[in-house]
């Protein structure tokens, strides 16, 4: 029987994969290493994360639902549809020097 602490890693695996590859490092930091070097490893994984995130934040298309004024991503909603001559995005993030492109 897994005990509660390999439950939650596949938990973990199974929710988020970036979040799984964080813990699974500070894991193996502590095992062959010491818990410094795990807290290092885990901490500059997550930072990078960060800046991956802020770097390149997701974007979706907006489309106007039937019969409302309410705009959802075409994706998650296909008889959403678009205006046309007009494309609506959502920025996932706040629009600031680092994730501008030149």
């Amino acid at each position: 029987m897994l005990s509660k602490n390999y439950e939650a890693a596949i938990h973990l695996w199974k929710v988020d994969k970036f979040d799984f590859l964080v813990c699974m490092s500070a894991y193996i930091g502590v095992v062959f290493g010491s818990v410094e070097i795990g807290l290092v490893l885990a901490v500059a994984i997550s930072v990078i994360r960060v800046l991956l995130f802020v770097a390149r934040p997701r974007t979706f298309v907006q489309g106007n639902r039937p019969n409302s004024m309410v705009y959802r991503n075409v994706e998650q909603y296909p008889n959403a549809s678009n205006v046309p001559g007009i494309l609506i995005l959502e920025i996932d993030a706040p629009i600031y020097f680092a994730n501008t492109t030149t």
